[in-house]
């Protein structure tokens, strides 16, 4: 695996690291060698990714169901389902990834067909009945330092010769079909071996 990643990179722009390379915008699945959660078979949306660290959202974990009841009911949601955990930083804080068909002037694109937007004022046009048609809540989120998730991407020393990644393009099916954590986990793994099959022929 570590071959294929460094073949992968030095394809996509002649090198060995991530240094020019950014994962903003991308899924990443998190490989059999990470067996410790919240990041066990985990989906992850990167949000930002630079020189300074990178920091993103887990797509297809939940709070367990009385957690996720008692956490709509404080928001005044009405479906705990839409309820989901985004990662161990700030448990307390959380963004909405939701259709295009809601905007309220702070919106920003995630991909085709998904948005996402934070502070009250989406919750409150979601209780109102005015907030967009598909939405997740995602309180907490996961956050890398300096060059960490490239070690984990493309497995250095710093992460025993081993990555800990794959990765993908985000598409809307990602956000809005997310039922259970495995389907989701297998199908970008599957992706992103289809990705690797691309660029190596």
């Amino acid at each position: 695996m570590d071959i294929f990643y460094k073949s992968k990179l030095k394809k996509i722009n002649n090198m060995t690291n991530l240094s020019e390379f950014s994962l903003s915008g991308k899924l990443m699945a998190a490989l059999p060698v990470v067996c410790d959660e919240p990041f066990n078979r985990s989906v992850v949306y990167v949000h930002q990714h630079d020189d300074i660290g990178a920091y993103g959202f887990i797509l297809n974990k939940r709070f367990p169901v009385q957690n996720a009841v008692s956490i709509a009911k404080s928001l005044g949601i009405q479906d705990y389902h839409n309820i989901y955990y985004g990662g161990p930083i700030s448990p307390n804080t959380g963004i909405i990834f939701h259709t295009p068909d809601y905007d309220n002037g702070m919106t920003v694109d995630v991909c085709d067909g998904v948005c996402m937007s934070a502070g009250m004022e989406i919750l409150k046009n979601i209780r109102q009945g005015t907030g967009p048609s598909k939405y997740m809540i995602m309180l907490g989120f996961c956050e890398w330092a300096s060059e960490q998730i490239d070690d984990e991407v493309v497995g250095t020393a710093k992460s025993d010769y081993r990555p800990f990644w794959a990765f993908t393009k985000a598409t809307e099916e990602h956000f809005f079909s997310i039922s259970q954590t495995i389907p989701i986990w297998q199908g970008v793994i599957a992706q992103a071996a289809a990705d690797r099959c691309a660029i190596l022929l």
